[in-house]
């Protein structure tokens, strides 16, 4: 896979305008062979629904969740959540004073 190459990169976002049947990522895998890897974010839909891997990394956004996977958003990294209190604005987690457990924070499901 051409992903595995890219050893270097920091950030990793894989993006489709419209999600349909063949946006799918096999597995994770590669992510293995990013050791500088910090951000992975994606609307394809991971077929081996193995998400271990992106708890190495600093944030991860799956933004399309599918019942397959083994781990839930609230599970993943992430540097930077969505809190809907009126206003949908996006914050630094570390600054929650709950963490992960504000009751604002918007999950993907």
């Amino acid at each position: 896979m051409v992903l595995g190459e890219l050893v270097n990169l920091i950030d990793l976002t894989i993006i489709a305008e419209s999600v349909d049947s063949n946006c799918k990522i096999p597995s994770l895998v590669f992510i293995d062979n990013m050791k500088l890897l910090e951000y992975f974010s994606t609307n394809y839909k991971i077929e081996d629904g193995d998400l271990h891997r992106l708890c190495k990394i600093r944030d991860a956004n799956i933004m399309a969740f599918y019942r397959n996977y083994n781990l839930k958003d609230k599970d993943l990294p992430h540097e930077y959540v969505f809190l809907n209190d009126g206003i949908l604005r996006k914050v630094k987690l570390a600054e929650l004073e709950l963490g992960k457990d504000d009751n604002r924070i918007s999950w993907l499901n």
